[in-house]
């Protein structure tokens, strides 16, 4: 799969996801630090990536933009670490890698995990 982290993810993730055969870009590769959230999303769609961020605000965005793609992952809990990210993610990927190819928005906590597929119907 191929991922696009978000300008506040450890770019120790994408080093850690690479390892394991995914593709990864950090935003700042790809854009200037400061870039709306909405231009991460139109590159993400058009590369076919799905985001991984910390960000509540890109799960808005795909809510109310009927769109299908891109899949973002969002991590919810107080401390950025890729460690803590990498595992969430890989013990995880059996429930939500369908999802993501998809479409989906999917929360990731601590001790649980959300799935909603795009487009989010009204």
């Amino acid at each position: 799969m191929k991922f696009l982290l978000d300008v506040h993810m450890p770019p120790r993730l994408a080093r850690m996801l690479f390892g394991l055969g995914h593709e990864c870009r950090l935003a700042t590769q790809v854009t200037i630090e400061s870039a709306p959230d909405i231009e991460l999303v139109s590159i993400a769609r058009q590369n076919d990536e799905t985001i991984l961020t910390h960000d509540l605000y890109f799960g808005t965005l795909l809510s109310f933009s009927g769109a299908t793609k891109p899949s973002v992952v969002i991590y919810r809990f107080q401390e950025i670490n890729a460690d803590i990210f990498f595992s969430l993610l890989v013990d995880n990927w059996a429930a939500i890698e369908s999802a993501l190819e998809t479409g989906a928005i999917v929360i990731l906590e601590p001790s649980s995990i959300r799935i909603r597929a795009l487009p989010i119907k009204k």
